[in-house]
């Protein structure tokens, strides 16, 4: 592989998996009963309140943060590869 090819598939996945877990989290709050989630009281009633917790509010986080700032700072790293492979 690339290194812009590995750059490029790094930023991606720094999007898709908080996204993943934020999507999967909130399909569980809707399928448990009784499941509740606050910003900030927390999750009760989910079994695992901590893990609802991240999942949720740090996988909504960190897909923002992952799209603003490191999904470009990968784009802007594959470029400069690519700039760099064509050089040589």
């Amino acid at each position: 592989m690339s290194p812009v090819s590995v750059c490029f598939k790094l930023g991606i996945a720094s999007v898709l998996i908080p996204a993943a877990a934020f999507l999967i989290s909130i399909a569980i709050h809707a399928v448990i009963p009784g499941c509740f989630c606050d910003e900030g009281a927390g999750c009760h009633g989910c079994g695992l309140n901590g893990l609802m917790d991240l999942a949720m509010f740090g996988g909504l986080v960190g897909a923002i943060v992952g799209l603003v700032i490191v999904l470009p700072a990968f784009v802007v790293l594959g470029m400069i590869f690519a700039m760099i492979s064509n050089k040589s």
